[in-house]
């Protein structure tokens, strides 16, 4: 399983560093509404979940991606 934060700077095409909480579509251009399918698709596989249509609406940052995996009990 690859790390949130490395799989998110990998579907992005940024350093692991640039990787923020508040990181998001509104704040990074590379952030893009295709790099933003690619990465739910990303996280399904990587977590071995889905998300509902209202939670991939909803996700506006890292921090609400990352908030999502730790109340499903994954460790991301």
């Amino acid at each position: 399983m690859i790390p949130l934060t490395q799989l998110i700077a990998r579907v992005l095409g940024v350093p692991a560093t640039d990787i923020q909480d508040d990181l998001g579509p509104a704040t990074h251009a590379d952030w893009t509404s295709i790099k933003h399918l690619q990465l739910i698709v990303a996280l399904e596989d990587n977590y071995r979940l889905s998300f509902s249509r209202e939670e991939i609406r909803s996700f506006r940052s890292v921090g609400d991606l990352r908030r999502n995996l730790v109340g499903r009990g994954v460790a991301p």
